[in-house]
């Protein structure tokens, strides 16, 4: 930021309306941080602990931990005690990281222009990290194999599953959208 490309922030000039005046499709994924999470479980070899949830929290929020815990406490997610912490990080840091921010931009974009904003939810998207520990669900980027139908995995797991008639009549749906827009 301050340089030719980016010379302000983006939220900056938003706000400012100092942007070409186009239409904005934007969006998000359901549960973007499941993969993240999956990652760090993986290269740990073990489930997310109790005291790794809380001190993340206690040393990202500092004096609003409280807070956060108290809006996302683990037993809100004790319906699977095994996955349980990387559920409650993955919310938290989906909220944090994607759905606020994307809620947040939306609505700077909408004061301005036509805004279409979306939520991508499919639980049972094919999945590019094989977890023991946690289901991917509608993890970061689990959208691109809709959008594009190509099998891809960025991380070099797999193997990738096909979509299923059913996900493929959504991504043909979100192809449509996408292309008309």
């Amino acid at each position: 930021i301050g340089g030719t490309t980016l010379p302000r922030a983006s939220a900056s000039a938003l706000r400012a309306g100092d942007f070409h005046k186009l239409p904005v499709l934007l969006g998000s994924n359901r549960e973007e941080y499941r993969i993240f999470v999956a990652l760090q479980e993986l290269g740990q070899s073990s489930a997310i602990s109790a005291g790794q949830y809380t001190g993340f929290v206690n040393a990202s929020f500092g004096a609003g931990a409280a807070a956060v815990l108290g809006a996302y406490p683990l037993a809100a997610y004790a319906a699977d005690p095994a996955q349980s912490r990387g559920r409650a990080i993955s919310a938290l840091l989906t909220d944090f990281a994607f759905a606020c921010p994307t809620l947040t931009t939306a609505a700077l974009f909408s004061a301005q222009v036509d805004t279409y904003a979306y939520e991508f939810d499919d639980p049972t998207a094919p999945t590019q990290v094989p977890s023991p520990f946690i289901e991917q669900r509608s993890y970061h980027s689990a959208e691109v194999q809709y959008l594009f139908r190509q099998p891809l995995s960025a991380f070099g797991f797999g193997p990738l599953v096909a979509l299923s008639t059913a996900q493929q009549v959504l991504s043909d749906t979100m192809i449509d959208y996408w292309a008309r827009f």
